[in-house]
C-alpha cells in the first residue's frame, strides 16, 4: 500500500519506469524527419554520382578522340599518301627519254602533292602521338622520308640523262624503294595499328567505368524512390491523405532522373575494331565521340538541379504534416 491507497481508499498501481520499447519508440515527426532528410542525402549523392561519372566518360571520350582516333586516322593517311608518292615517282620514271611527256609531268605533279600532303600529315601526327613506341615509329618515318626526298631530287635530275647517269638513277630508286617498303610503309602502320589499340584500351575502359557507374546509380535511383514511397505511406497512414502531390511530383522527378542518368551511362556493347580501319570510319568515330562530349556536358548542372529540385519538393510535403504537431 502507498501514500496514496492511505490518503484516498483506493488500491493504485505503483508507478513504473518506461520501457526501452516505449522510451525509444519513433514518433511521427521523427519518422517524416528521418525519412525526408535520407531522401534529400540520397538525392544530392545521386545527383553527385552521376555528375563525376559523367566526367569521367568525357576523359575517356577526349582522349580517344584527341589521341588515339587521330594518330590512327593520320597514320592511315600519311600510308596511302606514302603509297601514291612512291607509284607517281614510279610513273614518271618509267618514261625514260620522255622528260617533257604529259605523261611524266601529270605523274611529276602527282609525286609532288603526294610528298606535300605527307609532309603535312607528318606534322600533325607530331602533335597528336604519344608514347615512346610511337615517337620511335615516327622518327623512322621521318628520316627514311627526308632521306627519300633527296634520293627523289637526285633521281629526277639524272633520269633521261646518259646510260650512265640512268643506270645510277635506278639504283638509287631501288634504295628508295628499300625505304619505303621496309621504313616507311610498315612505320607508318605500326603508328595506325598503335592508334586503334589505344581506342581499343579507351573504349574498354569507359565501357567498364560507365557499367560500375550504371549499377551505383540504379542502386541509389531505387533507394531514393523507396525512402519516397516510405514518406508517401507515413503520410497516408498518419493523416489519412491518400496521396501528397509534392512527394508525388519528386517521385514522377526522380524516376525521370534515375530513366535518363542510366540511359547516360549505358555504353554499346564492345566490338573490337576490324584489323583494318578505314579513314572513313575513323573520321565517323571520331565525330561520334565529339557529339556524346557535347551531349554528357549537359550533365554538368543537371542532376544537381534536379537534387535541389526534388528536395524542395519533399520539404514542401513534409512541412505541413509536421506543423499538425505543433
Amino acid at each position: 500500500m502507498n501514500g496514496l491507497t492511505s490518503m484516498t481508499g483506493l488500491e493504485l498501481p505503483e508507478p513504473t519506469e518506461p520501457t526501452s520499447a516505449h522510451r525509444f519508440r519513433l514518433t511521427t515527426p521523427v519518422w517524416l524527419r528521418t525519412l525526408a532528410t535520407l531522401a534529400v542525402l540520397i538525392a544530392f549523392l545521386f545527383a553527385a554520382v552521376v555528375s563525376v561519372s559523367a566526367t569521367d566518360l568525357r576523359t575517356h571520350l577526349r582522349r580517344a578522340g584527341g589521341r588515339a582516333a587521330p594518330q590512327a586516322l593520320l597514320a592511315t593517311d600519311l600510308h596511302t599518301h606514302l603509297e601514291v608518292l612512291d607509284a607517281a615517282l614510279t610513273a614518271a620514271l618509267d618514261l625514260d627519254g620522255r622528260r617533257n611527256a604529259p605523261e611524266r609531268r601529270a605523274a611529276l605533279a602527282r609525286f609532288d602533292g603526294a610528298l606535300a600532303r605527307a609532309n603535312a600529315e607528318l606534322q600533325r601526327l607530331t602533335a597528336v602521338t604519344a608514347g615512346p613506341a610511337a615517337r620511335r615509329e615516327l622518327d623512322t618515318v621521318v628520316r627514311a622520308l627526308t632521306r627519300y626526298q633527296t634520293l627523289a631530287g637526285q633521281v629526277i635530275v639524272l633520269d633521261g640523262g646518259s646510260a650512265r647517269q640512268v643506270r645510277r638513277a635506278w639504283d638509287l630508286r631501288r634504295t628508295m624503294s628499300g625505304l619505303m617498303r621496309s621504313g616507311m610503309l610498315p612505320a607508318a602502320r605500326r603508328l595506325a595499328d598503335a592508334g586503334v589499340r589505344d581506342l581499343d584500351r579507351t573504349d574498354r575502359e569507359r565501357r567498364d567505368d560507365a557499367t560500375l557507374a550504371r549499377n551505383a546509380v540504379v542502386f541509389l535511383g531505387a533507394a531514393l524512390l523507396a525512402v519516397l514511397g516510405a514518406l508517401q505511406w507515413t503520410v497516408a497512414r498518419r493523416h489519412r491523405r491518400l496521396i501528397s502531390p509534392p512527394l508525388v511530383l519528386g517521385s514522377l522527378l526522380a524516376a525521370a532522373l534515375l530513366v535518363a542518368s542510366a540511359q547516360m551511362l549505358h555504353v554499346p556493347r564492345y566490338e573490337p575494331p576490324d584489323a583494318v580501319v578505314s579513314p572513313t570510319e575513323m573520321r565517323e568515330k571520331s565525330f561520334d565521340m565529339k557529339e556524346e562530349i557535347r551531349a554528357l556536358e549537359r550533365w554538368d548542372v543537371m542532376p544537381q538541379v534536379g537534387a535541389a529540385v526534388l528536395a524542395g519538393l519533399v520539404l514542401a510535403g513534409v512541412r505541413p504534416r509536421l506543423a499538425e504537431f505543433r
